[in-house]
């Protein structure tokens, strides 16, 4: 089993940049893995190994195998019933292929075996096609809530969408008084094929006339 994480900490949003994950979120979602799934507990590995004079124990050996070549700096363990079952940690630089602007990417790796949750374990297969993003801003009078504007996009879109966030918020100049801008950000994507642009443009629309008509917003063009 392997988790692979990166990048921001939250979606971009309209109050600021998020911060990256490091090494805290490793922490705690190796910590939640460990606990949950494995009955552990997470232990730091010292930084300092074995004398190369020494011979590896058996625990040593375990260890090198989980953890492999990949496992650089903030390093910890899981273990269970004083055996390491998991390895969590930064990925080496060695490791990953990622640009220099790219944020630290952590991992976390355990063998399946070491799995005790007695619990029914279900799933949603993700799709093989492509997604489509469409960002849509409408001004609303102040009153309106953007938690209520969500609830009718997700009532009226169908199930081809995916998600929808809220990425800008704007008052002031070209917006009117008692109005403010809203800037969300649509994503489509079916199951069982690649979407047309007349797919994504029947939801857009379908959404843009049940704002206008629920809350009287405009959609801003410019």
């Amino acid at each position: 089993m392997g988790v692979l994480i990166s990048g921001a900490r939250a979606p971009l949003h309209w109050s600021g940049q998020p911060p990256d994950l490091d090494v805290w979120d490793l922490k705690a979602l190796a910590t939640e893995i460990s606990e949950r799934l494995c009955g552990g507990t997470l232990q730091p590995i010292p930084d300092t190994g074995p004398s190369p004079d020494d011979e590896p124990s058996p625990e040593d050996e375990r260890l090198r195998r989980l953890a492999g070549a990949w496992l650089g700096r903030h390093r910890f363990r899981i273990v269970r019933d004083g055996a390491t079952v998991g390895v969590a940690g930064s990925v080496g630089p060695d490791s990953v292929d990622a640009p220099p602007w790219a944020g630290d990417v952590w991992a976390i790796e355990f063998d399946l075996a070491a799995v005790t949750s007695p619990a029914a374990v279900g799933y949603q297969p993700l799709s093989s096609y492509p997604a489509v993003r469409r960002d849509l801003a409408i001004s609303v009078p102040t009153s309106v809530v953007a938690s209520g504007v969500e609830e009718v996009v997700r009532d009226v879109a169908s199930d081809l969408l995916e998600s929808v966030r809220l990425f800008d918020v704007y008052e002031g100049e070209g917006v009117g008084e008692g109005r403010r801008s809203l800037g969300w950000a649509f994503r489509f994507r079916a199951d069982d094929r690649t979407l047309t642009d007349e797919d994504v443009e029947a939801e857009i629309k379908a959404v843009s006339e049940a704002l206008e008509k629920r809350f009287d917003a405009r959609i801003r063009t410019s």
